[in-house]
């Protein structure tokens, strides 16, 4: 694809794809109304607080303003991009991209589902690069089993493809992921989630992996303000030892609104990995080698983010994150700022 093919692919995507969102990524929360004034809308358990699908530690923003209740619904939007390191590596490669797509959702009843179903679709453009420009593809299918007025347990079933990992890796995923919630007051929601993934990637096929992890996060509500923790503890299995990997996820938030239609968030995620069968050469202050030691990486990544609902038809989300990674192994660390800006139509 030449230049001018591309540039003029992406003003089309601006001037007419205005009213579409990246939505393949980024799935509708379901909402039910919050007891104690029957107007501010809680998520649902069924409703994974991971917006890059199975990572449950990337939290979805809390809708202020109260939705009809629905069973079908459908929104449209894009997404604009600012990676000042779009590889994730020592390379520093900055570039511009766009996201157009939508998402649709059926589930069989207004609130507390039994079963629902999720479909996203979205086409991603880059400068600089053609590695990200794809179609990537989100289905979902979940069925929620309420244990009286404290407990839910469920089980959803997702297929990725063509999406971005954790790891920056373009693959196909395929997640069983079942979880249990429990709600001792109506401010305070505890909840347990386990995943078996399948992933493969068709770039690096030595990467292909089973993947395992749980999840424990809480939300607790104060006032006009809501506080968010989670752990994770995974293990990825790739058919060569050399790549697999322990990692850990922890992530604290904090959402508050702001006026009477916006709220803002500040967070930040650290995420230590370990890789137990592959060594590294430590080095001594005059560059010698003096030993090895397995490789460990060290993820820090502080967030904040903007989001104001115009009106019950559009919503607009500034969100910046800047990445940092430290690593035993000098080759893998990095440093990256991430600007997004999303318009949203919902079709309620």
């Amino acid at each position: 694809m030449n230049s001018q093919y591309r540039s003029g692919l992406r003003l089309a995507f601006v001037l007419v794809g205005s009213p579409f969102v990246a939505a393949a990524q980024i799935g509708p929360q379901d909402t039910v109304p919050d007891r104690r004034n029957g107007t501010k809308p809680v998520q649902t358990a069924q409703a994974l607080v991971d917006t890059r699908v199975t990572d449950s530690l990337v939290p979805s923003p809390i809708r202020r303003l109260p939705r009809p209740r629905q069973r079908f619904y459908f929104e449209n939007g894009v997404t604009n991009v600012y990676d000042s390191n779009v590889e994730h590596d020592s390379t520093n490669i900055g570039s511009y991209g766009i996201v157009v797509g939508a998402t649709g959702r059926y589930r069989s009843r207004s609130t507390k589902p039994g079963i629902y179903m999720e479909y996203g679709v979205a086409a991603h453009q880059y400068t600089a690069t053609d590695r990200w420009d794809r179609v990537s593809q989100l289905g979902r299918l979940g069925f929620d089993v309420p244990l009286g007025d404290m407990f839910l347990v469920g089980v959803t079933g997702e297929i990725y493809l063509k999406g971005s990992s954790e790891d920056r890796e373009i693959g196909d995923q395929y997640a069983v992921l079942p979880r249990i919630e429990m709600r001792p007051m109506d401010d305070v929601r505890l909840r347990i989630i386990t995943g078996y993934r399948q992933r493969q990637f068709d770039e690096a096929p030595t990467s292909n992996a089973i993947n395992r992890y749980i999840t424990f996060d809480s939300r607790m509500r104060f006032g006009e303000g809501t506080l968010e923790y989670a752990a994770r503890f995974e293990k990825n299995l790739p058919k060569i030892h050399r790549l697999r990997f322990n990692r850990q996820t922890y992530s604290a938030r904090y959402g508050r609104e702001v006026g009477d239609n916006a709220e803002v968030f500040a967070g930040v995620e650290y995420r230590p990995v370990q890789y137990p069968e592959r060594d590294v050469d430590i080095l001594d202050e005059e560059g010698e080698e003096i030993g090895e030691e397995p490789r460990m990486d060290r993820r820090w990544k502080p967030q904040l983010k903007w989001v104001h609902e115009w009106s019950r038809n559009m919503r607009t989300d500034l969100e910046y994150e800047y990445e940092m990674r430290f690593s035993n192994d000098p080759d893998k660390k990095y440093r990256g700022h991430v600007l997004t800006l999303t318009t949203a139509i919902p079709w309620r």
